[in-house]
């Protein structure tokens, strides 16, 4: 977080010596964004074990963010997107499932731009944020059950049994900072992403002499990726 913190006045502090000579003019801005990201390191949190596996966590994404221009140096807004994680588990095994998983990161975003030119304009940029799976091939249920007559002369009483497991994906922490321009009408922004997951594993056993036994398990998982944006600003 302190590294967060420090990014932000970073933002502020490039902008402050500019902001003094702007006007306080406020406006509407919004974009819309196309980007790539690149896989990585799943770093994978367990019981405090920690360990790192070489995944292609790849992703197309959209996103558009709307917010507010604050005279020529100042942006903050919020953003929606969608990304779509289709590469390899882990490449270090060969047979590795996809990720096959759908994410909407919904985060703050704030910009300090420098305008070099009355059209051209380079800027820094910093999102916080969280982020929902829409859906995912890592989410799987299986359960199964049966019975055994009972005998009642023989003092044998029935039993059923059943048992289940459920393995869930579910979204966490979103974070990205870069740097990019405006040309125009023309965005392009590049820099790292980091997207924290949590596995969660729970599984239950039943029959009808001892009742219910579950217990359940998550797994912290996280991923700090290289990206690319080209979009427009409207």
């Amino acid at each position: 977080m302190k590294k967060l913190f420090l990014l932000m006045l970073l933002i502020c502090g490039v902008t402050a010596t500019s902001f003094a000579q702007s006007d306080w003019k406020v406006r509407y801005q919004g974009e819309l964004n196309l980007g790539y990201a690149t896989g990585g390191k799943l770093k994978m949190d367990f019981n405090g074990q920690n360990e790192k596996v070489k995944t292609n966590f790849s992703r197309p994404l959209l996103e558009t963010i709307h917010g507010v221009r604050v005279g020529d140096y100042l942006f903050g807004g919020l953003g929606l997107g969608v990304q779509y994680a289709h590469g390899d588990l882990s490449e270090e095994v060969v047979h590795s499932e996809d990720w096959d998983t759908a994410m909407m990161p919904i985060f703050f975003n704030l910009k300090g731009y420098y305008p070099i030119k009355k059209h051209f304009a380079p800027y820094i940029s910093l999102s916080l944020g969280a982020t929902a799976v829409l859906a995912s091939d890592m989410n799987k249920s299986k359960s199964n059950s049966g019975s055994r007559p009972g005998h009642q002369g023989l003092g044998i009483d029935k039993y059923n049994w059943s048992n289940s497991s459920e393995t869930k994906l579910k979204g966490g922490f979103y974070c990205d900072f870069g740097v990019g321009f405006t040309a125009r009408k023309f965005n392009f922004n590049l820099g790292l992403m980091h997207q924290g997951l949590k596995l969660v594993q729970k599984k239950e056993q039943y029959n009808n002499r001892t009742g219910v036994d579950s217990n359940s398990s998550k797994t912290k998982m996280s991923v700090t990726s290289f990206y690319a944006k080209l979009g427009v600003k409207f």
